[in-house]
């Protein structure tokens, strides 16, 4: 698609919340190298942006929010695209006259001029009617409680009057309850009504997290985003006193709302409130909930260690002394996140004797974790090479491919590098005989020893036609007859349980590539299955075509 034409990737309320997200300030760290474009969009969480170009062509888009998951161009990606706009109009060079911006006509109007314009437009359209009403008049209490009475409207009517929002309109009317919360509390927001932009959008979230709804496609999801962003603006556009107004709100929220509206209260008092007030109150905050998990008699799910790292994060961002931080991460020691955290700074500092005690220390205690218990190891065995631990560095990699499981054959190189030839092979024997080498990664060391006669044999063995074809470039030149016989094995059980003319046509086609191996046998095999299923006549039509 030719780069000026990307609007049309996006669906029209979609274009609106990137173009609202940009004007925001949410687009981060935008930069483009070679054909790549990266930026970091700021919503709930960071969202990572990526566009590549060549040329004035966009080959390629991605966003790592939940909308974007499935290739779906996402609102983080509209505003990627509107900072991209602004940043070839600040290079480009000054327009001639006649290709103004409308800014700059604007600007060279005469107030009267404007005036009369401006007067014309609204007569004409009642929705600029209502913008300028909002811009010059203070919102009046009425005004307020319109608003909340039309989202109360859309919600109700989306539930048809049995008090459920179905699939099919979940979506939908999140997308117009989010245009309708951006449209209103930006319009107050730009006259300078704060409070009462805070407010609306607040109803608005909490109105839509009371619905019943099936909300699979996250409708929700994205509202929450759109709320937060709002609220962002808000904050930063208030005056300290409304700002501890605002925080007490979300504080009042999170002790009588659902867990919906008490997880994004929650969320928003971390993410934006920064002064030192604040932050001393969500640590006070913290410990008052570190403390209720703790007392919990069902630990099965725990928030405790994100509630730790959390008070953590709050500590070093209000500057308390280094001391304090460690004293709650010694309380906390037991907590695998809390001790990585640990792990992470000593490396850091380069202190590896620390880092590699607590790292052996973690294996222990979280044993029964055999995913952590990986991690660790894996970050011993870099330990140990970037300093030159030799011995140290054996032993740690005979534990990873022992009693860890593998994803590749890279901790297994590096064990064969450090073992001597005479030894070597002692070992690959007992890592075939382990169960450490998943049945893909098995037949790939194989391959990588050269064992080809033992690798024939378990493919072989396996019966799976994807796992002859995998292997069919490296077994075939030296086992032909034995590869034929294979794929005759396993195409004759394929056979025995196929149903359909579908799973007869994909055996069939299996046919023509018998047809290459010495002795063929495929039309010996075509027979074969003539005889023993005269009933399948789609299989029978299906054998006529493929010339058998």
């Amino acid at each position: 698609m030719d780069r000026k034409d990307w609007k049309e990737l996006f669906a029209p309320r979609i274009l609106q919340r990137g173009l609202a997200y940009y004007r925001e300030g949410a687009v981060k760290m935008l930069q483009r190298k070679g054909d790549v474009v990266n930026a970091v969009v700021l919503g709930r969480e960071r969202y990572r942006v990526e566009i590549g170009l060549k040329g004035d062509e966009i080959t390629d888009w991605s966003c790592d929010c939940p909308y974007a998951s499935e290739g779906t161009p996402c609102k983080h990606m509209a505003a990627v695209f509107y900072g991209l706009d602004d940043a070839d109009r600040e290079e480009a060079p000054a327009p001639r006259e006649g290709q103004r911006s409308i800014r700059a006509r604007i600007e060279g109007m005469d107030p009267e001029q404007a005036q009369a314009l401006l007067l014309r437009l609204a007569e004409r359209d009642t929705a600029v009617a209502e913008q300028i009403r909002s811009a010059t008049e203070p919102p009046s209490k009425q005004q307020v409680q319109r608003w909340k009475r039309q989202i109360a409207r859309l919600l109700r009517r989306a539930a048809e009057g049995h008090g459920y929002i179905e699939y099919d309109r979940a979506w939908d009317t999140m997308c117009e309850l989010d245009d309708l919360l951006s449209d209103t509390t930006g319009q107050l927001l730009a006259a300078g009504y704060v409070w009462e932009a805070f407010s609306l959008t607040g109803y608005g979230f909490q109105a839509a997290a009371q619905c019943d709804m099936d909300d699979s496609d996250g409708g929700l999801t994205m509202l929450a985003e759109t709320c937060l962003g709002l609220w962002r603006a808000q904050i930063e556009a208030a005056a300290p006193d409304l700002r501890r107004r605002m925080y007490q709100w979300f504080q009042e929220v999170c002790r009588t709302s659902d867990d919906l509206c008490q997880e994004l209260s929650w969320e928003a008092q971390q993410e934006l409130f920064h002064a030192p007030e604040f932050l001393r109150s969500n640590i006070a905050q913290l410990d008052r909930m570190i403390r209720e998990e703790q007392a919990r008699p069902d630990r099965g799910y725990s928030r405790l260690p994100q509630l730790v790292i959390q008070k953590l994060e709050r500590m070093e961002e209000l500057g308390l002394p280094r001391e304090e931080l460690q004293q709650v991460e010694r309380e906390h020691r037991d907590l695998p996140n809390v001790r990585r955290r640990v792990i992470s700074r000593l490396l850091e500092g380069k202190q590896y004797s620390e880092a590699a005690s607590l790292l052996r220390e973690s294996k222990e205690l979280d044993r029964k974790w055999p995913g952590l218990v990986s991690g660790y190891s894996q970050e011993l065995i870099g330990l140990y090479e970037e300093t030159g631990q030799t011995e140290k560095l054996l032993d740690e990699l005979q534990f990873q491919v022992f009693q860890c499981g593998q994803h590749d054959l890279v901790y297994v190189k590096k064990l064969k590098e450090q073992t001597s030839t005479s030894r070597w092979p002692e070992l690959r024997e007992r890592l075939l005989a382990g169960k450490t080498l998943p049945g893909d990664l098995r037949e790939a060391f194989l391959a990588q020893e050269g064992l080809y006669a033992r690798l024939m044999d378990r493919v072989a063995a396996l019966e799976s036609l994807q796992t002859l074809d995998r292997w069919e470039d490296v077994l075939r030149p030296q086992f032909p007859e034995r590869m034929r016989d294979a794929y005759i094995q396993c195409l004759d059980a394929r056979m025995r349980l196929a149903s359909d003319r579908k799973q007869y046509a994909a055996a069939i086609s299996y046919l023509k590539k018998l047809r290459t191996y010495p002795g063929g046998k495929d039309a010996a095999l075509a027979r074969r299955w003539r005889t023993a299923y005269p009933r399948r006549r789609s299989m029978l039509d299906e054998l006529g075509k493929a010339g058998y």
